[in-house]
C-alpha cells in the first residue's frame, strides 16, 4: 500500500546508516595502509611531518579515500531508485497482518 517515494524515503534513511558505516570502514583501511607508509618515511628520509602531508603516497591515498567515498555516496540513491522502480503492487487480494 505504500507508493515508490514512501518506499525510497525508508530505503535512504536505512542507506544512509550503511553509508556511514561503509565510508568509516573505508577511511580507516586506507589510514591503517597508509600508516606504514607514513613511518618509513619519517624513519628512514627524516622528513618533517610538514614535507610528510605533501608527499604523493599521502596524495594518492586522500584521493583515494574521496573517490571511492564518493562512489559509495553516489551509487547507493541510485540503486535504491532502481530497486523501487522494480517494486511492483500486489495483483491479489492482500494479507494484513493483524496483531
Amino acid at each position: 500500500t505504500y507508493t515508490r517515494r514512501e518506499i525510497y524515503q525508508s530505503a535512504m534513511r536505512i542507506g544512509r546508516d550503511h553509508i556511514a558505516s561503509t565510508i568509516y570502514t573505508i577511511v580507516f583501511a586506507y589510514t591503517g595502509a597508509a600508516l606504514s607508509t607514513v613511518m618509513l618515511i619519517v624513519l628512514f628520509f627524516e622528513r618533517s611531518l610538514s614535507d610528510l602531508f605533501t608527499t604523493e603516497a599521502l596524495a594518492a591515498q586522500a584521493l583515494q579515500i574521496l573517490a571511492s567515498g564518493s562512489a559509495l555516496i553516489a551509487s547507493v540513491p541510485i540503486t535504491t531508485a532502481i530497486a523501487t522502480l522494480a517494486v511492483r503492487k500486489p495483483t491479489g487480494p492482500v494479507n494484513e497482518i493483524r496483531d
